[in-house]
């Protein structure tokens, strides 16, 4: 076991499905036992950190105490904290982790003059709401990303992902917007502030290289990318660029 500071993404722990990988509750509970710190980072915006604790619960696997998760939602509210202390009014699109990340970090929520827009995946959401948004950012609002994917499978169907969408309002306004998903360095960066602990303190560990990766070898950290038996061939991974440890499954990490 790598007695460091363990940072890691909640898909490298769970399945498609949502249920455990075979290993996932083993590593988890290794990591208690040892008394090694982790934290569980995510993108999704559907549930606040309590409510998906207790999904993970359900789920098979063991107690996971709701501070141990961060959220780009979180994320995104801490950058702005602080490295915008006065531009604080915020809008959202998205589920009740990102409300409860605005509220709770004692920005403005409002409609109305927004300084910034976070985009997270709404399936309701219509024409309409992305052209207000698209309005909002001619009109000198700045989009956040707080969800990368750009599909995902629901119910057997490849479905449109929040980065999609995102990327539609970055082609239409011509702004950029500032990511902060799973990929992104900043969301790296706010999670090491917030369980503060540096960087060479901690070892990222995730499924995909240029998700996972290589945001924390930008950083400088150590990083363990966990194959689950897929080649690793055609990723990215150089001779300068390359993890710390590769290894096949979880279980690698939990002895």
């Amino acid at each position: 076991m790598i007695e460091k500071y363990h940072i890691v993404q909640l898909e490298t722990l769970i399945m498609e499905n949502a249920r455990p990988l075979p290993e996932a509750c083993a590593y988890l509970k290794a990591l208690k036992k040892e008394g090694i710190p982790y934290l569980i980072l995510t993108e999704q915006t559907g549930r606040n950190r309590e409510d998906l604790a207790d999904y993970l619960r359900s789920a098979g696997f063991p107690a996971i105490p709701a501070s141990r998760i961060y959220t780009s939602a979180m994320a995104a509210v801490d950058w702005i904290l602080s490295a915008y202390p006065g531009r604080l009014r915020t809008d959202y699109l998205g589920g009740a982790a990102i409300a409860e990340a605005i509220q709770g970090g004692g920005m403005f929520l409002t409609h109305d003059k927004c300084d910034w827009f976070m985009i997270g995946l709404s399936r309701s959401a219509g024409y309409q709401d992305y052209s207000d948004i698209y309005d909002m950012l001619a009109h000198g609002t700045n989009l956040i990303s707080l969800d990368s994917r750009k599909g995902q499978e629901k119910d057997g169907r490849m479905t449109l992902g929040s980065g999609a969408f995102a990327r539609m309002l970055e082609y239409a306004s011509g702004k950029e917007a500032v990511a902060c998903g799973r990929g992104s360095i900043l969301f790296l960066t706010q999670a090491l502030k917030y369980a503060q602990v540096k960087k060479s303190q901690a070892v990222c560990v995730g499924n995909d290289f240029q998700k996972d990766i290589l945001p924390a070898l930008k950083l400088g950290m150590e990083t363990v990318l966990v194959t689950e038996g897929n080649s690793i061939m055609d990723q990215g991974i150089t001779k300068d660029l390359h993890p710390t440890y590769i290894v096949e499954n979880l279980s690698g990490l939990a002895r």
